[in-house]
């Protein structure tokens, strides 16, 4: 038996994960642009919360990997 997937509108993961600080529409703007993790129902989008989890957790993780390259004694950080 499958687990079912709790969906939220635009307003509602502007309030859960952003706190408000991102507007619903520029949500709405990055799911069409596949920037962030959504599902379409019709002509609803909505936003699925353990995909929003991941993907969160992947943008901190690629944020704070840095790649330190050392060419001659001057370190370059990528």
């Amino acid at each position: 038996m499958e687990k079912c997937k709790v969906l939220l509108t635009a307003e509602e993961a502007s309030r859960s994960f952003f706190a408000g600080k991102r507007s619903a529409w520029s949500l709405l703007q990055d799911a069409k642009c596949k920037r962030l993790p959504s599902v379409r129902l019709g002509n609803r989008v909505f936003f699925e919360v353990n995909s929003m989890n991941e993907f969160i957790d992947q943008q901190l993780a690629n944020s704070i990997a840095t790649k330190a390259i050392e060419i001659n004694g001057i370190r370059k950080i990528d």
